[in-house]
């Protein structure tokens, strides 16, 4: 079915949601870098009320990306406090106070990749979350039709989101609601900024064509992941100012070649080896040794392109 292409220009309201018990702060008050290097210092120093205001800025920007990577909010508190008790209990083995953040969701990301070792967890969407999310998310004022469409946007976007591994949906939320370069994501993740690049391109060719087979096209990819971070905000003014720009989304000619390369190569790698294997057996010495030398050629660019993609 064709959907409407135009939603209006607001994606969020503010209708409530319970805040976090984790940092009372809004989105519009997040310190500024040099403000968190300064209290970096000083709870290193000793100082308690550092400690606790730090520990509060950290959890005001831990709790929407860990509840974006797990999408069920119990599972982000639990993950949330056991990052916060790491960083009280180890801030004094950080070496450079102006990383704070490349280390903090460093931590939180390995947390959550514990959580996924049960691979059953991948599928537990809580379902309350995400209507109290839409609840608040909605405009009001779009109503009958547009309401539908918008709402089964926001359910689709949720769902493609739950298929990603957790790599992905790092990626994701770190590229297109933490603003970081794919060079910070790399520091993040232990990775190669390539490597980054080529997940971030992955997760989005597969939000792409799940858009796109349930009738909507691709150009409502921005609109979806808009309305998936207002939905898995922490606060009712950061879920009304969540969006994201075109920009975010570029990760360059080399990544999507490379993430082509990887992907197609193994195909087409598989039919090499049973053509060489039919001409082997029909006794084509010449044939066979020319795809053998080809295959070669081939398996040379896959271990090139992967050597930049790890």
């Amino acid at each position: 079915m064709e959907k409407q292409k135009q939603f209006g220009k607001k994606v969020c309201n503010e209708n409530g949601l319970k805040r976090s018990i984790y940092g009372q702060a809004e989105a519009g008050d997040r310190l500024k870098d040099e403000d968190i290097t300064g209290l970096v210092i000083r709870a290193q120093s000793g100082e308690k009320g550092a400690v606790d205001e730090l520990s509060r800025a950290a959890a005001q920007r831990l709790m929407p990306y860990i509840y974006r990577l797990t999408l069920n909010y119990d599972a982000a508190e639990d993950i949330l406090q056991e990052t916060l008790l790491h960083m009280v209990k180890s801030l004094d083995d950080l070496k450079e106070p102006g990383s704070f953040w490349c280390w903090i969701f460093r931590t939180a990301y390995g947390k959550a990749q514990h959580y996924f070792r049960d691979r059953d967890r991948q599928k537990s969407i809580s379902t309350d979350s995400f209507r109290r999310g839409w609840e608040r998310c909605h405009d009001s004022a779009v109503t009958g039709y547009n309401y539908v469409i918008r709402k089964e946007l926001a359910e689709i976007v949720v769902a493609t989101v739950n298929k990603l591994n957790v790599n992905q949906r790092t990626v994701l939320a770190l590229r297109c609601y933490e603003d970081m370069s794919y060079s910070q994501i790399g520091q993040v993740m232990n990775c190669k900024e390539m490597a980054a690049r080529i997940m971030f391109y992955r997760a989005k060719m597969i939000l792409k064509r799940d858009l796109v087979r349930r009738g909507f096209g691709k150009e409502h990819l921005l609109l979806a992941l808009g309305l998936f971070g207002a939905i898995t905000a922490k606060t009712e003014a950061a879920s009304a100012t969540t969006y994201v720009t075109a920009s975010v989304l570029d990760v360059g000619m080399a990544a999507v070649l490379l993430s082509t390369v990887v992907s197609r190569g193994c195909a087409i790698m598989a039919s090499l080896a049973a053509l060489f294997s039919y001409l082997v057996t029909t006794h084509s010495f010449y044939y066979a040794v020319g795809f053998g030398i080809l295959s070669v050629y081939v398996m040379f660019w896959l271990w090139f392109a992967n050597l930049y993609s790890e």
